[in-house]
């Protein structure tokens, strides 16, 4: 009696180990099914969280309207006050921001080339190297209605893929935008509600 088919052959004997691997393997993740199926709820949970935390920063919050492109006006005073005025780009209206401080005017008044006197800040000019060495850039900046406030501003700073967008005093999102050469965006509803025609 021939002994040969009481040995396995090799390829037998390799399909027999990993079915014996595979058992072995399903049965371990059976034993802790339920410590599996915690984590993979976890992770997708995780995972959920990172996607709508970016659609939500990534998204501007103009209510559905589309932004009006804007341009800041020479500085110039009137009466005690130096206001910022943001002109309507292809139209007639435009947004007055009272009661500009010193220092958002030194910087803004230095971008049109006009330098006035004091100390000029230096801390938009630090802003703008913090997000250029974290590679990032300010994608726009974006007048929006708030709650408390007649508006407000918002920095949108782009970071590789993500979009994150920062809120800040109107005059600090035009300094800031200046500075660093990024266009300006003033919701439509804005304009409506606080802007006028331009003079």
């Amino acid at each position: 009696m021939s002994t040969d088919s009481a040995e396995p052959r090799p390829a037998t004997l390799w399909l027999y180990v990993l079915q014996r691997v595979r058992t072995r393997i399903l049965y371990a993740i059976y034993a802790k099914r339920v410590t599996v199926l915690l984590a993979g709820v976890a992770i997708l949970a995780a995972l959920a969280f990172i996607a709508v935390r970016a659609i939500t920063e990534a998204s501007i919050p103009s209510g559905g309207i589309s932004p009006i492109a804007v341009s800041v006006q020479d500085l110039a005073p009137q009466g005690n006050t130096l206001p910022l005025v943001l002109n309507e780009k292809n139209g007639t209206r435009q947004l007055i921001i009272r009661n500009l401080e010193s220092t958002e005017a030194r910087v803004i008044a230095r971008e049109q080339g006009v330098v006035l006197q004091g100390e000029q800040p230096g801390a938009y000019d630090l802003m703008r190297e913090l997000i250029q060495q974290i590679g990032g850039r300010v994608d726009h900046v974006l007048m929006v209605e708030a709650e408390r406030e007649q508006f407000a501003g918002r920095i949108v700073v782009s970071t590789g893929s993500e979009t994150r967008s920062i809120r800040a005093r109107p005059a600090d999102a035009v300094a800031l935008a200046l500075k660093t050469g990024a266009p300006i965006y003033v919701e439509n509803t804005v304009l409506d509600r606080f802007g006028g025609p331009s003079r």
